[in-house]
């Protein structure tokens, strides 16, 4: 059967075996010979895993409890954001569509076009036909795609091009054996007044028993962030509560540099993550329901903050900076 790039789709996983005639770029040999699995299976202690669901779940029930009638959802968004600023994190200005934030999506659906694409895809037409099938839906980004200016849908569609463009040429093909799921979503606790989502560009992988077969993969345009493992570690977190099983891995993959930052799922990983979780939701009933004054930590992102002009913590290190 033939797969996305043209490859020739044989049996096994993520770590699939590759036609041998298909030629990989040195740069998608590279990255496969990083994200594939080792030959050795991934299993965890099933009694560690169960103790960090029965910890997660308990403390989860107590934020309940204290939430009350109210509906919170925690997002990596919302984990980075409360435990940094918490004022700046809450007073954030309502989303809005642009250039920028639409091409990450526009990308994301390319891509996942490209993966299922039947003959050699190209990144032009991929980009056009995923701006086609985005317009069509009942999302805020149609309604945004139908009335923007030509320029911006030009200046959309080279942004998209470009990461396509990089995709395709850096990151080998992936068999349909492997599973792939792109943009796949986790919600921990459904209907529950505070849930944990998530949201990962890239799922590869086949369930296999409880052996961790998945790796999660986050897809950058820029460089590399501290911030960026710790969204993948949320990922895992959420997909070990729902299934019990984590993933063998999670990477950042950068496209503009064409190499992809790997790094093992251990238990300690999953600890630190779900810790980071229950304190960012700790925070938000706190602030939002209990009504405690939200925290003010000043530091790197009071230089574009919208509220910075109104809190003296945060001129005070804006001076600093500056000074320094």
């Amino acid at each position: 059967m033939v797969g996305a790039h043209g490859v020739i789709i044989v049996g096994g996983c993520d770590s699939a075996a590759y036609d041998d005639d298909l030629d990989l770029t040195p740069t998608q040999q590279r990255t496969l010979d990083l994200l594939r699995r080792a030959p050795e299976p991934v299993l965890f202690d099933r009694d560690e895993i169960r103790e960090l669901i029965e910890m997660a779940t308990f403390a989860a029930r107590d934020l309940d409890e204290r939430a009350g009638e109210a509906r919170l959802v925690v997002t990596k968004t919302d984990v980075s954001g409360m435990l940094g600023c918490e004022a700046q994190h809450l007073a954030r200005d309502p989303f809005e569509w642009s250039v920028a934030m639409a091409s990450g999506t526009v990308t994301h659906r390319a891509i996942q076009l490209a993966i299922h694409w039947t003959g050699d895809p190209v990144a032009a037409a991929l980009v056009d036909e995923a701006i086609v099938r985005i317009g069509d839906e009942d999302k805020s980004l149609s309604s945004w795609l139908h009335a923007c200016s030509g320029a911006d849908l030009a200046d959309l569609r080279g942004a998209c091009q470009q990461h396509v463009v990089r995709y395709l040429e850096s990151f080998p093909p992936i068999p349909a054996s492997a599973s792939p799921v792109v943009e796949a979503r986790n919600t921990w606790r459904l209907n529950a007044a505070v849930q944990f989502k998530g949201r990962v560009d890239l799922m590869l992988g086949r369930p296999r028993g409880t052996e961790s077969t998945r790796l999660l993969i986050d897809f950058k345009s820029g460089t590399a962030a501290l911030s960026h493992g710790q969204d993948l570690r949320h990922y895992a977190l959420l997909e070990t509560l729902i299934r019990a099983v984590p993933p063998r891995a999670v990477a950042s993959y950068y496209l503009s540099a064409g190499t992809a930052v790997v790094e093992p799922v251990t238990i300690e990983m999953l600890h630190s993550a779900l810790e980071r979780a229950l304190a960012a939701a700790d925070a938000l009933v706190a602030t939002k329901v209990e009504g405690r004054t939200a925290v003010r930590r000043p530091g790197f992102s009071c230089r574009w903050c919208s509220i910075s002009e109104d809190c003296p913590e945060g001129q005070a290190w804006l001076r600093d900076d500056d000074v320094n």
